[in-house]
């Protein structure tokens, strides 16, 4: 059985990549561990058993007012399955400081015990290296993972597939998150995530309904649900990461129905100083280009 939901640089603490890379194990989430090439396209498709519906959204991530980051995310739900398909790099000044991108997507299916993951593939990518991992889960769902570097050359200590049995990868951890949400009317649940590094826990807290005031980041204003989301960093950490706070402990999350037919989404989240937005207004910025 799955895991499943139930009913500025220069300085220590959390950035906004690592925001992306955490926060958004609960949507946006999945900083890529990864050896060998993957695959233009890893991510398979299961189960297709009519017309996927498409969904296209765009989130930034600002600090004191100022974007640091943008991404944006292609989501395909079936009847009982999924496909993410999430690019990411930064604006501003972070991006003339380190102009990387990240790319990551997963595919899936929803069943009666819960999320069955199919496959996860991460890249980071800068002008000067790369990073990436695949994993591939077979019918059990026992992930075979590939990653470049591998943990042994990363300063980190491999995790046994025994102690990762139960994990998501952090886009299919996504997927359950709102899928709950939205089945269930309430955030709350715990989830355990594994991104082909790092193994982590995610608690989730419904703290009821609040207002979210979007509307200076060009985001939604409306009500909503608030929730709280608090990380527990199990194994694959390294040690200078936990000194130096690279990951947030608690992130806050809104959701609502922001879209029309669309299911209540993430619209907004927080974590020490930086706030990320699902946008709602058109971008002069093609993030494809």
């Amino acid at each position: 059985m799955r895991s499943k939901t139930t009913s500025p640089a220069g300085r220590s603490g959390p950035t906004s990549r690592h925001l992306l890379k955490t926060g958004l194990a609960l949507w946006l989430a999945a900083f890529p561990a990864a050896a060998g090439e993957p695959p233009e396209s890893s991510a398979q498709t299961h189960g297709v058993t009519a017309e996927p519906q498409d969904l296209a959204l765009t989130y930034r991530v600002f600090t004191s007012g100022l974007p640091v980051m943008l991404a944006k995310i292609d989501v395909s739900m079936r009847p009982e399955c999924f496909e993410i398909h999430l690019r990411a790099k930064p604006e501003g000044v972070p991006a003339a400081l380190s102009d990387f991108t990240l790319k990551s997507e997963a595919a899936g299916c929803m069943n009666g015990s819960g999320l069955e993951p199919g496959s996860y593939a991460s890249r980071y990518e800068t002008k000067s290296k790369e990073r990436w991992v695949v994993m591939n889960y077979d019918d059990g769902g026992n992930a075979e993972v590939s990653a470049t570097p591998p943990p042994d050359q990363d300063n980190r200590k491999e995790i046994p597939e025994d102690a990762r049995a139960e994990a998501l990868d952090p886009l299919s951890a996504a997927y359950a998150v709102v899928h709950g949400v939205r089945h269930n009317g309430s955030c709350a649940g715990e989830v355990s995530v594994y991104d082909g590094r790092r193994l982590f826990g995610l608690k989730l807290v419904d703290l009821g309904d609040a207002w979210v005031n979007g509307e200076s980041y060009g985001g939604y204003n409306g009500p909503a649900m608030k929730c709280r989301a608090a990380l527990e960093m199990r194994a694959g950490f390294k040690k200078s990461e936990i000194r130096k706070r690279r990951y947030p402990e608690e992130i806050t999350l809104y959701f609502a129905e922001a879209l029309a037919s669309a299911p209540l989404l993430p619209v907004q989240f927080e974590t020490e100083g930086l706030v990320g937005a699902l946008r709602l207004k058109p971008l002069k910025k093609d993030l494809d280009q």
